[in-house]
């Protein structure tokens, strides 16, 4: 317990918890770093390919960035669902693709 919080203390995880509030972000016993979405998580048949629940990397900036992807693949229900057909842009999307063009 004292090595894991030597660890988050040195290692900036107080400010990619600050980040990413919507994720419980943690270090495993073994020194992984791990992170599960927090909150009312609603699972659709419009769940995209690759969308996890719960992520994990050797080091705190890879799992910042799989944190990143995962929210990119978080597109909005509405945007995913209107009418049973995927519409809209996906959020990081610079170049406005349309979901349904993908």
């Amino acid at each position: 317990m004292a090595n894991e919080q030597l660890k988050s203390a040195s290692d900036g995880l107080p400010e990619v918890r600050a980040r990413h509030r919507d994720w419980g972000i943690w270090i495993s016993s073994a020194g992984r770093y791990w992170a599960t979405r927090r909150g009312n998580v609603q699972l659709t048949e419009c769940a995209r390919s690759g969308w996890a629940m719960t992520v994990d990397a050797d080091s705190l900036a890879e799992l910042e960035e799989q944190i990143n992807k995962q929210n990119d693949l978080s597109v909005p229900l509405s945007l995913l669902c209107r009418t049973g057909r995927r519409t809209g842009t996906l959020p990081s999307d610079r170049n406005q693709t349309p979901i349904n063009a993908l």
